[in-house]
């Protein structure tokens, strides 16, 4: 290949990653390493012994499909792309038979290949049973060497061969062909109805009705195809001149001809796909475990941030849970996770296709549309749903926009307007849009919808608020307080089924002891120790059940798995799967039990310590739905500066394991030191 083509290929490349990062927001990386894996493929695939396999996993609607598409049209490689759906590959036979046609068309050329929802390509089932899935043999030997056996795959051949194998059984048993049909038509119909043939029902002699005769054609049109295809065109003129020849033939010299078509192909019988490159891609709820939180108030930040610490050994921890080990092998160590969207990137989304569609309006009717942030910010609130991508997003905006266009043109028109410019606002949860000509406005009209998440968190200001507001005050201060970390949201009235309020952060505690887990168990309970010490002991309520349950559970597991009581061994149930385990947890339950008595003592006081901020924080958020980490700091300043202090002190004063080691370290060195200073003296 000459230089020069090569450098006008990288450049090519290089303009395709730039305009890939101005269409899909917040996957940069993403994009640079699928580049880059793609790269020697798209300016040498000559050069390639085996196919290139990159493999891309994300949550649903984070743009993984889109992204591959989009490249093969930037890149000129859309004529040379095909997609498989693998949730419909294993049921629809001509998947596959596209797939092999595919392949053989492409022998030794490159070609693009893409399969996408991989996790429904499953060999293990839920059970970690294997199962059998034929359908899928053909993609497991393209990923691994890329040279394919036509034989093992070609289900014209297969049919071919099972009518050959028909033609000589009924040759020995004794039945003979004249003018292209069996020649004893009632002895046969009972012989085939005697057989149990263990072959394709196409390679079986078909029945053909002429009146209240019928007759058994010698060899069907689908398979006087096949044969043609595959074989014949190197014998005969037409498919006609072999077809009156096969008229004229008996079953011995049919069975000839089929053999010698069955010894053609034969003679090549590899597919070479070398040259290929392989996009497997799928949704890994293994690796996502946060995929099925349907919450529409937590933070998208949160999600993206837990996102961003998946590597690639959890994405093969997670896929071993449904594919064999070396299906895992060849799919190779191209991993690429897409972390899943930022708040940031859902809001240039929104800004993205709003700016699209006030420019097709301008090219369509003429019309100004200048949407203000207040809109898009209520198309935010409405339609993310982080762990759903951006399909809602979408949808939202053609019900808040899209859909609601020809209302406004019905009012524009009813209030005799002329103006061009149309100005979108949200206000109080409805869309209003001004009608301006030559700068001044003309009308003001409403659209009558109001989002329904809208309404779900409206601020209620009742007790139900002021009750949430005061436990999750308590989860929050309990949190800041022992685990010193500043919540990320703190919410008091959620548009969740299942939680009327909530505390999140954006990372976990990244080292758990003993002494975490009585602090993460105390912070578990500071909800329901906050509701004792805010309303009274008679007026604590049942909204406690899962962070009791919650505590309950990590205090278990650090006693009878971690050795956290100084009991060291795992213990269980006795079970008759856990007679490897040890069972005597009588005292370790009591130990539990009194691991959480203490555990709530200590949200208690903790609370009871810092009362005048749980009253400040309770209050202001039975007032607010929620409040941002600037004005939780502000708090702080206000009423605890102790804890702000703490907080402030960071992780590292917080475990000490690293200055811990190197005290240790200075101690055992010291007398050494002090030896070298006396003799130096």
């Amino acid at each position: 290949m000459k230089q020069q083509t090569i450098v006008k290929k990288q450049l090519k490349l290089a303009e395709v990653s730039a305009q890939l990062k101005s269409e899909f927001f917040g996957i940069d990386d993403v994009i640079d390493k699928f580049i880059d894996a793609i790269t020697a493929w798209y300016l040498f695939p000559e050069l390639q012994t085996r196919p290139v396999v990159v493999c891309l996993w994300g949550m649903t609607g984070t743009g993984k499909t889109s992204l591959v598409k989009r490249f093969a049209e930037l890149s000129g490689n859309n004529n040379r792309m095909l997609s498989f759906d693998m949730g419909s590959f294993e049921k629809g036979y001509n998947s596959g038979k596209e797939l092999f046609e595919a392949c053989e068309g492409n022998s030794g050329k490159p070609l693009m290949l893409c399969f996408d929802e991989m996790q429904h390509a499953r060999t293990i089932n839920e059970s970690g049973n294997e199962m059998e899935k034929p359908a899928y043999r053909i993609l497991w030997e393209l990923i691994d060497s890329g040279i394919i056996d036509k034989v093992k795959f070609d289900r014209d051949f297969e049919k071919l061969n099972d009518y050959f194998m028909v033609l000589k059984e009924l040759a020995d048993a004794g039945f003979e062909i004249k003018n292209g049909s069996f020649s004893q038509s009632e002895a046969l119909e009972a012989y085939l109805n005697s057989m149990d043939f263990k072959v394709c029902y196409e390679s079986i002699p078909q029945k053909v009705e002429r009146g209240k005769k019928h007759h058994y054609t010698a060899m069907s049109p689908e398979l006087a195809v096949i044969l043609y295809k595959k074989s014949g065109t190197h014998v005969f003129n037409s498919f006609s001149a072999m077809n009156d020849v096969i008229k004229r033939m008996n079953i011995k010299q049919l069975i000839e001809l089929v053999e010698t078509g069955l010894s053609t192909l034969n003679m090549c019988s590899t597919i070479d796909a070398s040259k290929h490159l392989v996009v497997l891609m799928g949704n890994l709820d293994e690796a996502y475990s946060m995929t099925g939180m349907m919450n529409p108030d937590i933070d998208a930040d949160i999600f993206y941030h837990h996102s961003l610490n998946i590597k690639i050994t959890h994405i093969k921890s997670a896929l071993r849970s449904r594919f064999r080990n070396e299906q895992i092998a060849r799919m190779g160590n191209t991993h690429i996770i897409y972390p899943s969207l930022s708040a940031e990137a859902y809001r240039q989304i929104i800004r993205k296709r709003l700016t699209a569609y006030a420019h097709k309006i301008r090219n369509e009717f003429g019309m100004e549309m200048i949407f203000e942030n207040s809109l898009a910010e209520m198309i935010y609130r409405e339609g993310v749903y982080p762990t759903q991508g951006t399909r809602p997003v979408l949808t939202s905006i053609q019900q808040m926009v899209e859909n609601q266009y020809g209302k406004l043109m019905v009012e524009y028109f009813n209030n005799k307007c002329s103006g061009k410019q149309l100005i979108w606002r949200a206000r109080k949860g409805k869309i209003r849009v001004d009608v301006n000509r030559n700068g001044v406005k003309e009308a003001g009209i409403s659209l009558p919808y109001q989002g329904d998440l809208s309404r779900i968190r409206m601020n209620r200001k009742d007790d139900m608020q002021a009750l949430v507001a005061g436990h999750e005050s308590g989860h929050a201060i309990v949190g800041m307080k022992l685990l010193r970390k500043v919540p990320h949201q703190i919410v008091s009235v959620s548009a969740s089924e299942d939680a009327a309020g909530f505390v999140n952060y954006l990372n976990d505690s990244a080292v758990m002891s003993r002494d975490t887990v009585l602090k993460e168990a105390a912070a578990l309970l500071g909800g329901i120790a906050a509701e004792k010490i805010l309303f009274g002991e008679d007026h604590t309520t049942f909204g406690a059940e899962n962070d009791i349950a919650r505590a309950t559970q990590l205090i278990t597991i650090a006693i009878k798995r971690n050795g956290c009581s100084g009991k060291i061994g795992h213990y269980t149930e006795r079970h008759f799967r856990t007679s490897t385990h040890l069972h005597d947890t009588g005292i370790l339950n009591r130990t539990a039990d009194e691991w959480m008595q203490q555990a709530y003592r200590l949200a208690e006081s903790t609370l009871k310590q810092h009362k005048p901020l749980l009253v400040a924080l309770s209050s202001y958020l039975s007032n607010h739905t929620h409040i941002t980490t600037g004005q939780l700091v502000s708090m702080l300043n206000d009423y605890d500066t102790e804890i702000l202090e703490e907080i402030t002190a960071g992780e590292h004063s917080m475990y000490g394991y690293r200055q811990r080691l190197q005290q240790l370290y200075m101690l055992r060195q010291a007398p050494q030191l002090l030896m070298e200073l006396a003799e130096t003296a």
